[in-house]
């Protein structure tokens, strides 16, 4: 039904529903498609062809090299693939896929053989905020050693043992966190880019020059990117990963990079943030932490501000017992204009809680000073 648009029809009739329309179902319904976006945005991925009959399938074997997968192009019930050793087994699965095991498929996916487990990371997304659910692994094979029929993925399990806290940072931070940027609205684009154009002829410049002529465009994109935040909920970030547990003492994630624009000159300012809390009943995924940074940096801000956004931000939303916040920045308006100091570096702070106290304070500031590697 995903597949076949049910999502798109309930929401033409203005009925409430859960779940991916019509386009981005076509990411599970068919391989081919999903291979061609992760081609185009340059997403890692194996090495693939896709063929429209048995003889060019066959033909291409001969050019390969052994073992390779061959998949059913659209649903398949998870049993549509073929890990095949030799081009005898190659052969068998291009004609049965072209024969109709797996329905009227009218392409076939043939890519290399990859060596590793593989995990699944489950998110949600509105295509502006993320929400991480548990991972899950499945081994297809019937047989131990990755031996006998395929079974679709039954022998599955949850969570996986392969997540750590590096690999999960990773994939929220440097992936998830960047997937959905490249989404903009039309309007404001439009509506920015001749802003920008106006802006470029007014200092005197010729925005139908060669060099200048996606100029507009390009800053339209990138001023939405840089003022996200205001599209973002940092406290329904923090409310998705809260854990209740025991733990009392000090956490502290240290050195967390920022990136924010000066609301006087919009012009950037960036350094780092250390953040500490003391739970109360609950702890938060520490990615969390930086990604409620990024919330608030990615609006026109002040240093000041920020270190009070993301102060009460937690305080607010945890309740711990107390809450720690220093950022250390340079700003571009004092650098690149104006008194033009190349060296200086702005400093802010705001405690709540258990860290009002000189020496809860005093052992923060101690431990963001030193290197403890």
């Amino acid at each position: 039904p995903l597949v076949d648009g049910i999502v798109d029809f309930f929401n033409d009739t203005e009925i409430n529903i859960f779940g991916p329309d019509k386009i981005s179902s076509q990411l599970e319904g068919s391989k081919i498609f999903t291979k061609k976006i992760c081609e185009k945005y340059n997403i890692p991925t194996a090495k693939f062809g896709i063929f429209e009959n048995t003889n060019d399938s066959i033909s291409f074997l001969d050019k390969t090299q052994f073992p390779l997968v061959v998949k059913a192009d659209g649903l398949a019930s998870g049993k549509g693939v073929y890990i095949c050793e030799n081009k005898d087994d190659a052969s068998l699965a291009i004609k049965e896929v072209f024969d109709g095991k797996f329905g009227l498929a009218k392409n076939i996916l043939i890519e290399e053989f990859l060596v590793g487990e593989e995990m699944s990371y489950f998110i949600i997304s509105d295509g502006k905020e993320i929400q991480s659910f548990e991972t899950a692994q499945d081994h297809k094979r019937v047989l131990e050693g990755d031996k006998g029929a395929n079974t679709g993925g039954m022998g599955a399990y949850s969570p996986s043992r392969l997540l750590n806290q590096s690999l999960e940072e990773k994939i929220l931070n440097k992936i998830m966190s960047y997937t959905h940027l490249d989404s903009y609205d039309a309007p404001i684009t439009e509506s920015v880019k001749k802003n920008y154009d106006l802006i470029l002829n007014a200092i005197g410049e010729d925005s139908s020059r060669e060099g200048l002529l996606k100029t507009p465009e390009r800053a339209a994109k990138a001023m939405q990117f840089l003022t996200q935040g205001y599209d973002q909920d940092p406290q329904a970030i923090l409310r998705g990963a809260m854990f209740k547990e025991d733990y009392d003492d000090m956490v502290i994630i240290k050195d967390i990079e920022l990136y924010s624009m000066c609301e006087h000159h919009m012009l950037p300012f960036f350094g780092k943030a250390h953040i500490a809390y003391i739970p109360n009943g609950h702890i938060v995924g520490l990615s969390k932490i930086p990604r409620i940074v990024d919330v608030f940096a990615r609006r026109l801000q002040v240093q000041e501000r920020l270190t009070h956004d993301i102060l009460e931000c937690i305080n607010t939303t945890l309740s711990p017992k107390g809450v720690a916040v220093v950022i250390e920045a340079s700003h571009m308006c004092m650098m690149m204009r104006g008194v033009q100091k190349q060296n200086s570096v702005t400093t802010t702070s705001g405690f709540r809680g258990l860290f009002e106290k000189t020496a809860t304070r005093n052992e923060f500031m101690k431990l963001i000073s030193s290197s403890l590697s």
